[in-house]
């Protein structure tokens, strides 16, 4: 998802999608002052999350549109949740 929306981003700013940059989401919560091994620690843990969900909803059957539906949900939060950290840090002193 945070490959996606750094694409989209760039293409929207005009620049290559191989343009390199520093605004992806581990870039945006090291700024905004966590350490390594916090950011680290948070990753490993959403991944973990979203991963359970995604075998929770295999083994329940849930139809795949509805798994579809659910990633884009997700990748919407992460892109929102990015540009507010991105706003922060750009804001901060």
């Amino acid at each position: 998802t945070d490959l996606v929306w750094t694409v989209l981003r760039r293409l929207a700013r005009g620049q290559s999608p191989a343009h390199p940059d520093n605004e992806h989401l581990h870039h945006l919560l090291l700024r905004a002052g966590f350490g390594v091994r916090a950011v680290f620690v948070m990753l490993i843990g959403a991944s973990l999350m979203l991963a359970s969900v995604g075998l929770y909803l295999d083994r329940a059957r849930t139809p795949d549109w509805e798994s579809f539906a659910l990633l884009l949900v997700t990748g919407a939060a992460l892109a929102f949740t990015c540009s507010r950290i991105h706003g922060y840090v750009r804001s901060s002193p």
